[in-house]
């Protein structure tokens, strides 16, 4: 953030954590009023894909330690391994944050370069976007449009931005997982129920508020089909044990009234 702008263009930095660690928008305003911020939505899936991807490369850190634990690589089974081991672990902390925002506290968070089940595992990369954007940034740009969405902002400042101060269209290209990563062949169908699960329950905020759509919603095979159908088959076995018990209480009912008949028949004086 000290780096010197280059002569006639304006300078940037990326940081997303500014935006909701304590105190740190007020000193921002403070330091320059006119600053804007920028951030860019992405998602949630494609997010957790990615983020998986970075950390089989980033540098060791525990929670890049879970991403390369058994099983290992850049693999369906490491994938789903990791979501469950990191959202499963950091689920119950992120809720809470949740619950508390905007009144997040650096002890809510959690210390963000050595746990594994707290808020801010994996330097707040598994955040909810929704805490970084709510009442903090001027503008949201959508990672899978970028390209289009960061022209049409310039295109807003055109009065103040020059040609050369725009990104060239081949850097959009490090957009594509491919591009970035070894790791660029994993997808949403790589998914199993359980984390497909765990997305949709912990980001359910982002999917609410920015229209993202859930995890192969569209398909029966998605979380939300999925646990709606197992939710009617439990009704409908529990309405089939009902029956059976009431039926067994009838026919038990009716036995023992059977059997106190047959005593008072028996022992009726003759």
């Amino acid at each position: 953030a000290r780096v010197p702008a280059p002569a006639g263009r304006p300078c940037g930095e990326a940081t997303p954590i500014y935006s909701y660690w304590p105190n740190s928008l007020e000193r921002i305003c403070a330091y320059n009023p006119a600053m804007k911020v920028i951030l860019v939505l992405r998602d949630p899936v494609q997010r957790a894909i990615s983020q998986f991807s970075f950390q089989l490369q980033a540098d060791a850190t525990p929670a890049s330690f879970l991403a390369t634990d058994a099983p290992k690589g850049c693999t369906a089974d490491a994938l789903n391994a990791h979501i469950h081991a990191v959202l499963g672990g950091a689920n119950e902390s992120i809720s809470r944050l949740e619950d508390e925002f905007p009144q997040m506290t650096a002890e809510t968070l959690g210390s963000a370069r050595t746990c594994v089940d707290c808020a801010a595992v994996a330097d707040c990369h598994w955040l909810p976007q929704w805490v970084y954007v709510k009442d903090t940034c001027n503008h949201v740009l959508r990672f899978e449009n970028l390209e289009s969405d960061f022209s049409e902002l310039m295109q807003r400042f055109s009065s103040t931005v020059s040609d050369s101060s725009k990104i060239p269209s081949y850097a959009f290209s490090r957009t594509e997982p491919a591009q970035v990563s070894e790791c660029g062949s994993l997808t949403k169908d790589d998914l199993d129920l359980k984390s497909r699960t765990l997305l949709a329950t912990v980001f359910a905020e982002d999917y609410r508020r920015f229209g993202y759509e859930l995890p192969d919603a569209s398909t029966s095979k998605s979380a939300l089909a999925t646990m709606l159908q197992d939710d009617k088959k439990l009704r409908a076995r529990a309405r089939e044990l009902l029956v059976t018990l009431k039926r067994w209480r009838s026919e038990k009912g009716a036995t023992r009234l059977h059997s106190q008949q047959a005593s008072h028949r028996v022992l009726k004086p003759q």
